[in-house]
């Protein structure tokens, strides 16, 4: 059996410390990252599902691919959500667009 999944990445309003691993079971979008904080999501054991707006401008889309190519499991998927430049879209993802999350879920859960 799978180690605890992990889902999306952190978000610069949640509480994770960059050097913590990702947080298990939690449905959010990239922040803003930088090369350090890098560091916690090599320690991620359980497959991984991420999402982010690859339009926000808060977020540089090269932080989330690096965050996402440093996970260390095979059993991974990095979703851009395109056409946007809202973060707010990427909190909507899973309501307009449920089913790749859905699919997702009934892999490794």
């Amino acid at each position: 059996m799978w180690p605890q999944p992990r889902i999306g990445a952190w978000s610069d309003a949640q509480s994770v410390r960059p050097t913590e691993a990702l947080p298990a079971g939690r449905l959010c979008t990239a922040g803003t990252y930088q090369g350090e904080r890098l560091q916690g999501i090599r320690g991620s054991s359980g497959p991984a599902f991420l999402y982010q707006v690859r339009g926000d401008i808060l977020t540089d889309p090269s932080d989330v691919q690096a965050m996402y190519d440093n996970i260390p499991v095979a059993e991974k998927k990095l979703q851009w959500i395109e056409g946007t430049t809202a973060r707010w879209d990427g909190y909507l993802e899973f309501q307009r667009r449920p089913q790749p999350m859905l699919d997702w879920f009934a892999r490794y859960i």
